[in-house]
């Protein structure tokens, strides 16, 4: 068993500096070139990390301080995976608050705003990112969802019907 204070601190350094060289390798990568599937590339990337610094850690700390490591990291490495997306796109409050700082100081007026948004310069940045991931495919000039769309949106209903936004049998 693990003595807390002799193991502690190299557990909560060790998870937290794996983590951030994992940060550091995914905004390299995004800097010298944008992947065309950046889901698959976050998850083989994130997964390839846990192999080689578990790996390390487990020769460096031992079974134990590496499986709590680990415990870390993932925790870590879930919670930046989930924001991504979020980080990364376009959204309506990030464009405005560019648009009216990039004004002079009498700032934008609300047809400027009207303008500056359109359903158009976000349905297909959506739809794009839809069909690069795989999640939907185009058929007879129409859009479906493909298989692997179907289960993960199947996610998000199953998390809305426990949720009680969608009622039962809906």
């Amino acid at each position: 068993m693990l003595r807390q204070e002799e193991n502690s601190v190299p557990i909560l350094l060790s998870g937290l500096f794996w983590f951030l060289i994992t940060v550091v390798i995914h905004v390299g990568l995004w800097r010298v070139r944008r992947p065309k599937s950046p889901s698959r590339t976050f998850m083989v990337l994130f997964i390839f990390s846990s192999m080689t610094g578990g790996l390390s850690l487990l020769w460096m700390l031992g079974l134990e301080a590496m499986i709590f490591s680990l415990f870390l990291y993932s925790s870590l490495a879930a919670a930046y995976l989930i924001s991504m997306p979020g980080i990364e796109s376009e959204s309506p409050s990030s464009m405005i608050v560019t648009f009216i700082d990039s004004k002079t100081s009498d700032g934008a007026s609300y047809e400027d705003l009207r303008n500056l948004i359109t359903d158009e310069l976000f349905i297909l940045d959506r739809v794009t990112g839809l069909h690069v991931e795989g999640l939907i495919e185009e058929k007879n000039s129409k859009i479906a969802i493909t298989k692997s769309g179907s289960s993960f949106m199947k996610l998000f209903l199953f998390y809305h019907y426990l949720t009680g936004r969608i009622p039962r049998g809906g």
